[in-house]
């Protein structure tokens, strides 16, 4: 290659990452106006939902039961999957 092409390409280059450089600067100031303006007005609604949160925690986890139909349907199913494996002469379900 000869060096006035190198030279074309290379200043080529040089302008083509400076215009992605300013492309770049004004995505980025884009996203910062849009983050600014979603959180400006959170603020008032901020304090009483990170509130909430601060007592949902502390009141600590939900325990959940089965009801008794879905206990009966677990057991049932469990009764057949250990008679298949006790037919099949197997001592472990795994």
């Amino acid at each position: 290659m000869s060096r006035r092409r190198q030279s074309n390409s290379l200043a080529s280059l040089e302008q083509r990452l400076a215009q992605l450089n300013e492309e770049r600067q004004t995505l980025i100031t884009r996203i910062q106006d849009a983050v600014r303006q979603l959180t400006e007005g959170a603020g008032s609604n901020g304090a009483a939902r990170s509130a909430r949160r601060v007592a949902a925690r502390s009141a600590g986890p939900v325990k959940r039961h089965f009801s008794a139909a879905a206990r009966a349907k677990l057991r049932a199913s469990a009764k057949a999957r250990w008679a298949a494996a006790k037919k099949a002469g197997r001592t472990r379900l795994g």
